[in-house]
């Protein structure tokens, strides 16, 4: 038993020859991928006549040649393998040329078998067993594209274990055949291989150059390696040292390292098979259906970079992204890290230390259009179980910036799509007057807010078999003014009918019909009525002391007036308030729930309805 690290992953290759298999056993795990050893020695007396046939088999619009090649026991090479790409009057559009090409532990029957249309039956069903085609396959330097440069170029490609079964149809004539293949054969043809690991190094790509100039890469890779595919599933695929830039113009961008976990795709041509054989018109349903097929353990990406589009001082980096878990379009979290960057037409900087996105599930959303009963996804199902938001900031470059120090909620507890307990904190949001327009600085100014600083909480629970939704906290605070706070009990609500009103844009009646439990709403002072009072008799040319003997006598009046003692003990409380400037609790309780429909029925009458929903006020 032989075992292999590399970086999170543990391989352990088990057994010998054919029995050999690949077993991934650390934080990330893949498919267990046969080894490919024994393979018969090769007929290197008729070499050259065997690789003369295979290439002369091959759809006439590749034109093949080689040089160099030698046989050795189980090893073919090849000096330089090339296969032109003809176009219209066989002039060649293309190229793939390959240099120090080594075939180590081929089968030769294997592979024409597999590639052979004469191997393919008429009448009879392909053979599923997956076969040995190399033991390994190399090229010092592989060359895809004109001669006259451009394309793409990579070094040290290698191919380890590689496997192959019957394709579901036989091999097309000619690649005009191939190119008419639907989803389904595509599908197929790529599931169709398997292999222990590719990877290739140096990748450099680019368009053909003008005519007189020399071809310039605008992308070039460090290394790409693909680990286990058993043809739906993928042990790893890491890519490292990705930069480029455009065709055109400025800018470039840049990759650190992407690197997928555990990835699978699920049996995709089945899927489009399936869907041709039922007739399914429905595209969308198809694509839904390939969509949530889709897993991947992990993913993670590194450094993060795109500069100087638009203009040289654009910017956008992205020090890391994770996801972890991801199925069927859901995941149990994606991490974003390490965002900043610069817009250079609003002149804006922007940062971002940490967001991260819990419990997501944006598959549910699909289910029905995978099913074909719907066209469109059901956005009222998108879960997100928590968000996780820390070190905010976006502003001027060299100005005074809005920032926010975090944002946590979570979402729980989910029956019928709809989570029923819900909890939300924002601290430390500030907001610089500096950066509101100078026509609008007025009132912040004169309340004497150089910033606007704000906190925020949430608290809420909903019953969906009582249809109850208890609003335990929402509080709104200003910092160095005050703070306002709701609690709200409503009976009869009907989320789903809400959800369903506000999708379809119709009036929600259902919220109409939801019934006041009880309610209160208490706002505490802290500097904010003073600013206000002193803002006010400024504008008055008058003083704060005289606005709020002007307020004690209006309020004494209405109660003088009051229609009856539930709105005149409401005024009094009122004046509570406005003699102490300390705090104000408004609450009603009705002694039966009412609905809303019925409190507006009400109000022709302000001491009944006042009496109704017993409203009181508390002031200090």
């Amino acid at each position: 038993m032989n075992k292999i690290v590399v970086g999170a992953v543990t391989a352990v290759v088990v057994g010998v020859g054919a029995a050999a298999g690949w077993y991934f056993i650390g934080k990330e795990s893949g498919p267990g991928v046969a080894g490919v050893s024994g393979a018969p020695p090769l007929d290197c007396a008729n070499i050259k006549t065997d690789v003369d046939a295979t290439l002369a088999a091959l759809p006439p619009e590749l034109k093949a040649t080689y040089s160099g090649l030698e046989c050795s026991g189980s090893k073919l090479s090849f000096a330089e393998l090339r296969f032109g790409v003809l176009g219209a009057g066989a002039v060649e559009e293309g190229a793939v040329k390959m240099t120090g090409v080594v075939v180590d532990g081929g089968f030769a029957a294997n592979a024409k078998k597999v590639f052979n249309p004469a191997s393919y039956v008429a009448g009879q069903a392909p053979s599923a067993e997956r076969l040995p085609i190399a033991s390994r396959i190399t090229a010092t330097k592989v060359n895809i594209g004109p001669e006259t440069g451009g394309g793409i170029s990579f070094e040290n490609f290698e191919i380890a274990d590689l496997s192959a079964r019957q394709f579901a149809k036989a091999p097309p004539a000619t690649l005009a055949d191939l190119g008419t293949s639907g989803p389904a054969e595509v599908a197929d043809l790529l599931q169709a291989f398997g292999f222990s690991s590719i990877g290739f190094k140096s990748i450099a790509g680019g368009p053909p150059p003008a005519e007189g100039q020399t071809a310039t890469p605008v992308v070039s890779i460090a290394s790409v390696v693909l680990s286990a595919f058993d043809g739906q599933r993928l042990g790893g695929f890491d890519l490292t040292g990705l930069t480029g830039k455009p065709d055109s113009g400025s800018g470039s961008f840049g990759l650190g390292s992407l690197s997928l976990k555990g990835l699978g795709v699920g049996d995709l041509a089945a899927i489009f098979t399936s869907a041709a054989a039922t007739g399914m018109a429905n595209a969308d349903a198809m694509q839904a259906k390939a969509l949530l097929a889709i897993s991947a353990e992990s993913a993670s990406l590194k450094d993060f970079s795109v500069v100087g589009f638009q203009a040289a001082t654009d910017e956008i980096k992205i020090a890391s992204i994770t996801l972890d878990q991801f199925k069927a379009l859901s995941f149990s979290q994606l991490a974003i890290d390490g965002l900043s960057g610069h817009v250079s037409e609003i002149g804006y900087d922007f940062k971002l230390a940490h967001l991260a996105l819990k419990g997501v599930d944006v598959g549910v959303m699909l289910q029905d259009v995978a099913a074909g009963t719907a066209t469109e996804p059901d956005f009222a199902k998108l879960r997100v179980d928590g968000y996780d938001l820390s070190d905010l900031s976006f502003g001027p470059k060299d100005g005074e910036k809005v920032t926010l120090a975090s944002i946590v909620a979570t979402s729980s507890d989910y029956v019928d799509g709809i989570a029923t307990k819900g909890t939300g904190k924002l601290t430390g949001f500030a907001m610089p007057i500096s950066i509101i327009p100078e026509e609008y600085r007025g009132p912040f100014t004169d309340l004497g807010y150089p910033t606007i600083k704000l906190e925020m909480t949430t608290d809420y629970s909903f019953d969906p078999k009582a249809l109850s939704l208890d609003v335990k906290d929402v509080t709104l605070k200003l910092i160095d003014g005050g703070a306002l706070s709701l609690k709200l009990n409503l009976g009869n609500f009907d989320m789903k009918a809400i959800q369903a009103s506000s999708q379809s844009m119709e009036p929600p009646a259902a919220l109409f019909a939801a019934k006041v439990v009880a309610a209160t709403l208490a706002y505490t002072d802290d500097s904010l009525v003073s600013r206000v009072l002193k803002l006010i008799a400024k504008e008055q040319a008058t003083t704060p002391e005289a606005l709020l003997e002007q307020a004690k006598a209006m309020l004494k009046m209405q109660a003088d007036t009051a229609p009856g003692p539930v709105t005149k003990a409401f005024i009094h409380g009122l004046e509570g308030f406005v003699t102490g400037q300390k705090s104000l609790t408004i609450s009603v309780a009705p002694s039966k729930p009412l609905s809303f429909d019925d409190i507006g029925n009400k109000f022709e009458n302000p001491e009944d309805a006042a009496a109704a929903l017993k409203l009181t006020a508390v002031g200090k």
